[in-house]
């Protein structure tokens, strides 16, 4: 799937989600909202910087595993889904990462939202 859509994943490492990992960030984007619920159960605390990718780009809410659009299809074709909704809403995360960044500057928190959103540090897939 990877060789199809681009990036190199030859040295990716799966990692455990922590408090300690979600607090290096300031917007964490899911695919689900059962995944947003879960999250929010565990962290409370995080609960305002978690949200379902589709809300964020699309203004709806699917759960990629029960979606009639999807259903019967491919990874790949999961896959490029994602790829779809990072690039049609780029600007509204970038908006909402943002916003969420200023609320965390208010507070102190670190500044994050320049790499997040330079688009030249996306990895986008080939057509």
């Amino acid at each position: 799937m990877a060789d199809e859509l681009g990036p190199d994943l030859a040295a990716h490492k799966a990692i455990r989600i922590d408090r300690q990992l979600l607090n290096g960030y300031h917007l964490i984007l899911v695919m689900e909202e059962h995944q947003r619920e879960a999250l929010a159960a565990e962290s409370p605390q995080f609960t305002n910087r978690v949200f379902p990718l589709a809300k964020v780009a699309q203004g709806v809410v699917y759960d990629f595993r029960e979606s009639d659009e999807l259903r019967g299809r491919t990874f790949v074709d999961v896959a490029h889904e994602v790829c779809s909704l990072v690039d049609t809403g780029f600007q509204e995360i970038c908006l909402l990462a943002r916003r969420l960044e200023y609320l965390a500057l208010s507070h102190g928190i670190r500044r994050i939202a320049d790499t997040l959103c330079n688009p030249a540090s996306i990895i986008r897939p080939s057509a």
